[in-house]
């Protein structure tokens, strides 16, 4: 279904899109003249991959998801985009054909604007000058931005939510142990209060009663022998009880989940550094995996609200299009920004 939606609404929906940040208010009301409220069911494509690129989409209710087709017929989501948003924005320029499909989730509502009308606006009112530069601007951005692809292995084992199951088993695991080991130091004053639980084993580390010695390298017997001249074993004992807990449950809830497993990890290395083996060994060798998956090991976790926002190309899309609209807020309409 097809209706005419609100000048308003449109001008303002019009100003979100990052191709149009350069444009005047006037030449958004002529765009506006042309944009066409479409509705699509759930499952209904607003774009097909490999048909005409011929109109821009900005959904303004619901959410629809951007997809790739393989040549073996796989689909593969790699981003959703919801209000407020805009679907093949390019395609006004470039023509040619749809590289990706865009597929409703839910009921969708969009502004639909076809290439022809936009080309014959920005003909009659000569803003392609501006666009250029919009154009220009991001793709400088994208030549800073551009790093080296991980191999696809990688990006499977380390990146990819379909093994969030695994990593998530691994972390709660890992997490379990860490709470074994804190919790009952957190109800021992050997190690709230006084610190003599950690003053007896640094003691015991330092000890060279033999021809090896617990600690192997002496700049550590000497950090450690530090430490306890100073009797900095009070506070440094809490540091790890606190540590140990903090580590324990950023695993098991997923939270910060690479932090998490960064800080066991340096713990596990300052306690093998002082002689003590037990499961160290174990846990550290776990924890590095953890560490270099960090973008998925807490998706089944708290990470999946903490960390999706600053990691989803949806989310990236919208600081850049925030970034236009104070840069166009602050700019003449035709003003030219300095590289």
């Amino acid at each position: 279904m097809t209706t005419a939606p609100s000048t308003a609404v449109t001008i303002q929906s019009l100003r979100h899109v990052p191709l149009f940040s350069a444009l005047s208010d006037d030449d958004l009301s002529a765009l506006a003249e042309h944009v066409r409220l479409q509705h699509f069911e759930a499952g209904q494509l607003l774009i097909k991959q490999g048909d005409p690129a011929d109109a821009l989409y900005i959904i303004q209710s619901g959410r629809a998801e951007v997809v790739v087709t393989s040549r073996r017929s796989e689909e593969r989501v790699i981003d959703s985009i919801g209000p407020g948003e805009p679907a093949g924005e390019l395609a006004l320029l470039t023509g040619g054909s749809r590289t990706a499909s865009v597929r409703a989730v839910e009921p969708v509502e969009a502004l639909a604007l076809r290439r022809d009308e936009f080309i014959a606006v920005m003909d009659s009112r000569d803003f392609s000058q501006r666009i250029a530069v919009v154009l220009a601007d991001r793709l400088s951005t994208r030549t800073r931005a551009h790093a080296l692809q991980d191999p696809t292995l990688s990006r499977f084992l380390f990146a990819d939510t379909r093994l969030a199951g695994f990593w998530l088993v691994l972390r709660v695991w890992l997490g379990y142990e860490w709470l074994q080991g804190a919790l009952p130091k957190l109800s021992n004053p050997g190690w709230m209060v006084t610190g003599q639980a950690l003053q007896k084993s640094w003691q015991t580390a330092v000890a060279v009663t033999g021809p090896f010695p617990q600690i192997t390298y002496p700049w550590y017997r000497a950090f450690i022998e530090f430490l306890l001249n100073g009797g900095h074993y009070v506070w440094f004992a809490k540091l790890i009880a606190l540590g140990e807990m903090a580590v324990g449950l950023g695993l098991v809830f997923g939270c910060l989940t690479g932090a998490a497993a960064a800080g066991g990890l340096l713990m596990n290395a300052s306690y093998l550094l002082a002689g003590s083996a037990s499961i160290n060994p174990v846990l550290a060798a776990l924890e590095v995996p953890v560490i270099l998956a960090w973008k998925v090991a807490g998706w089944w976790g708290l990470d999946r609200w903490v960390l999706s926002p600053w990691l989803q190309p949806t989310m990236r899309r919208r600081f850049s299009t925030i970034r236009a609209r104070l840069t166009s807020a602050v700019s003449p309409p035709g003003a030219v920004a300095e590289p």
